[in-house]
């Protein structure tokens, strides 16, 4: 009895032990932080608001209508991996961009870091801070560690009605997401959420007016300068007999109210529909608009309109910030042919 006795005190001692041991001991297991049961594909997206790299604040909700968003969890600023996966999205975001998705970053790190992270990375997408992990938590991607734990590599998809369209909760970091699955959804949502859908009824040339305006309304809201610039012709602002340095200079005043505006105001926060009046539109050729009634915007592009070009004249949205409307009420353009694209060669708005 003795000899049992010892025997099973040494492997309760043993066990105690042990039991101590995993209970103190460094883990990088995934936890739930306490929910009952992770987010999964087809759940609502969780809504959270968080500081970027600038220090402003990034609502998920803010999104909700307008782009997709895709979430990219990983564990920390200056790390070999996260530097490696970065460098990887920050080469992808613009294709991103292109189809109508929005990236976001989150790690523990603070606002600070992230500053010096982006800068040195020279990345322009935003890095938020979840330094309580309350988010990392709430998508179930907490790593708990012995100095807090940290947001584990994973990638989260919503889609413009807050919806999860692709989740990975272990994200393994490619060169490129050509070929991946997560890029086939990607693209299927975005012919699914294609903004010039609505456009693709209409007859010609209202078709081709519009479109130029949509795209110019969708740059503004994405605070896309470099697709702004895409969108000007050769010719912009060009004047018969004028120095070619002063038809730059016009361009460049072009974009550079562009980044003002971007500066003043978060046009992410809004849609292409609150900047622009996209059904009430005109779209006229160079003889219908010798007869048209037009405004001031108008009359103003309006002598710069050739032939086979196209008068498009709009009025803005109900964008408001601070109780005073963002966009002017009325502005037009004119809209040249080159190649294949229509693009901008006179931009008003009074």
């Amino acid at each position: 009895m003795r000899r049992t006795g010892l025997v099973g005190a040494l492997v309760l001692g043993t066990l105690a032990l042990l039991a101590t041991a995993l209970t103190t001991a460094p883990t990088t297991a995934l936890a739930s932080g306490g929910a009952e049961e992770p987010v999964k594909l087809g759940d609502e997206a969780p809504e959270f608001t968080l500081k970027d790299q600038d220090g402003s604040e990034v609502a998920l909700a803010s999104f909700r209508g307008n782009t997709a968003v895709l979430i990219a969890f990983y564990p920390g600023d200056f790390t070999s991996g996260c530097t490696n996966e970065m460098k990887c999205l920050a080469r992808e975001h613009r294709g991103l961009e292109d189809l109508g998705v929005t990236l976001l970053a989150i790690s523990v790190d603070p606002q600070a870091t992230h500053a010096r992270f982006a800068k040195a990375l020279g990345l322009r997408f935003r890095l938020l801070s979840d330094e309580d992990l309350a988010v990392a938590k709430t998508y179930g991607v907490h790593a708990a560690s012995a100095d807090g734990g940290y947001a584990a590599r994973s990638v989260f998809l919503v889609d413009p009605e807050g919806k999860l369209r692709f989740v990975e909760r272990e994200f393994l970091v490619p060169r490129t997401l050509d070929g991946s699955e997560l890029k086939s959804v990607i693209e299927t949502l975005s012919a699914e959420n294609d903004p010039l859908a609505v456009l693709k009824d209409l007859p010609s040339p209202e078709r081709e007016g519009k479109e130029v305006l949509l795209r110019w309304a969708l740059a503004l809201t994405r605070e896309d300068v470099a697709a702004a610039g895409k969108l000007l012709h050769p010719q912009f602002g060009e004047r018969p007999g004028e120095p070619s340095a002063r038809q730059r200079e016009r361009r460049k005043a072009r974009l550079d109210a562009c980044r003002s505006l971007f500066t003043e105001h978060d046009l992410r926060s809004f849609t292409p529909a609150d900047l622009i009046r996209l059904d009430a539109a005109r779209v006229l050729t160079l003889e219908a608009a010798a007869t048209a009634r037009l405004g001031a915007a108008a009359r103003e592009v309006s002598v710069h309109q050739k032939e086979d070009d196209l008068l498009v004249v709009f009025r803005g949205g109900d964008a408001k910030v601070n109780g005073r409307r963002l966009m002017p009420r009325e502005g037009a353009l004119v809209a040249r042919q080159q190649g294949d694209e229509w693009k901008i060669v006179e931009l008003a708005d009074k």
